[in-house]
């Protein structure tokens, strides 16, 4: 399936960007400037799969509350409210089920 190459693309970017010591502000301006844009750019192309939006949204999550892909802990504030505009308490991060 060609989507898997999104989730594979995406899972070696966010596994670089850990070693530069990124903050939670760089973090999430980097999943809504590069990560976003490569999904968008693929999604105009390709319908993609729920399972495919399913991991990249636990990348994001993971990426957003614990620098890693492999994070274990619980977040501390639901996706759904991360995704919500700033000016209605949440932190601008584009989401990708809508």
């Amino acid at each position: 399936m060609e989507c898997t190459n999104l989730v594979e693309k995406i899972l070696n970017k966010v596994r670089i960007w850990p070693t530069r010591h990124l903050s939670f502000a760089e973090r999430a301006m980097l999943i809504n400037s590069v990560i976003f844009g490569m999904v968008n750019y693929w999604a105009s192309i390709f319908i993609l799969p729920t399972l495919v939006i399913e991991n990249l949204t636990k990348i994001f999550r993971n990426f957003l509350w614990g620098g890693i892909v492999e994070y274990s802990t619980t977040p501390r504030v639901a996706w759904r409210t991360v995704c919500l505009d700033k000016k209605f308490g949440g932190l601008g991060i584009k989401d990708v089920t809508a």
